[in-house]
This record gives C-alpha cells, sequence and structure tokens, in this order.
C-alpha cells in the first residue's frame, strides 16, 4: 500500500516525487493488481524522463499487465515517440504478443504513425527479426492492420518494406 504513490506520481509526471521514491530505494518492478508497473503507466502518459530514470534504475522493460501489453506496445498504442526510443533503446523484446497476438509491429500500425513503424521495422531489421507475415490471432498482418485502419500512406510503405501483398 506504501507504495501506491509511485503510480500515481508515475502517471501524472511528477518527476521529482518519483526520483525522491527512487532514492528511497522504491521497488521499480512493483505492479498493481492488473499487472501495471511504474514504467507501465510513465509510458502509457508519454513521461520519458520518468521512463528513462525507471529504466537505469532496473526497471524491467518487458514487463506486462495481465493482458500480456507491454511498455512498448503501449507507448506504441498511445503515440509516445520518444517513450517507445527510450524502450527500444534499452532493448525491450520486440518479438512478444499481447492476449490478442499483437506484436509491437501491430500496435505502430494501428497508430498510423509512419514514423513509429518505421523505427519499429529498422529495429527489427537490425536484429534479424524482421517477418513481414507476422500475424496477429485473427491472422492479420500489420500490412492488414494500417488498412482496416484506413491509414494508406502507412500499408503503402510497408508494401514497399517487403510485405506480402498475397498473405
Amino acid at each position: 500500500m506504501e507504495q501506491l504513490p509511485f503510480f500515481g506520481f508515475s502517471y501524472n509526471g511528477h518527476h521529482e516525487c518519483v526520483y525522491h521514491l527512487l532514492n528511497h530505494k522504491a521497488n521499480v518492478n512493483l505492479t498493481k493488481n492488473i499487472g501495471a508497473s511504474p514504467l507501465f503507466v510513465a509510458a502509457r502518459n508519454g513521461h520519458h524522463r520518468i521512463v528513462k530514470k525507471l529504466l537505469k534504475m532496473g526497471a524491467n522493460g518487458n514487463l506486462c499487465q495481465q493482458d500480456m501489453r507491454s511498455p512498448l506496445q503501449t507507448a506504441l498504442l498511445f503515440h509516445r515517440k520518444r517513450c517507445m526510443k527510450l524502450l527500444l533503446k534499452w532493448n525491450v523484446y520486440l518479438i512478444t504478443s499481447d492476449i490478442h497476438g499483437c506484436y509491437p509491429i501491430h500496435y505502430a500500425a494501428m497508430s498510423g504513425n509512419i514514423k513509429a513503424v518505421r523505427i519499429i521495422t529498422d529495429h527489427l531489421i537490425s536484429r534479424k527479426l524482421y517477418d513481414p507475415s507476422i500475424r496477429d490471432k485473427h491472422g492479420n498482418s500489420a500490412l492488414h492492420t494500417t488498412l482496416t485502419h484506413n491509414t494508406y500512406d502507412l500499408a503503402n510503405y510497408l508494401i514497399s518494406e517487403k510485405f506480402n501483398v498475397n498473405q
């Protein structure tokens, strides 16, 4: 119970308060009942300074909520580019999926943000993890996701990146 302010401060972007708690040995990987961690809520709300500090203090960038959504997927979903870049810099997993089978590339496609998709695909390619045909549990690739969200510029980009249009 004494750690609950940690979530509120992380969620609301009160970095001085978060830093103070960290200096007093607050558990950086503490989770709430749904599995959310201070890192998760900071990434969700775009508090990049808190994300950076939590990662430096040992926060697990791969710790997921009960729905298996990671801080990276959440940063992508909520268009938090700075947080996404920090998480990638700390080498979070790029090939883990949530309970719906959605991978970070799917979340990037859902966001409609071509820069986010480029960054994710570049990281996947550089780590030799790039599989443009990776599908969620409904059989949708990132290309399908862009088309269902009416982001045609993004679809054109994915096609240019060797997405198989026949799958």
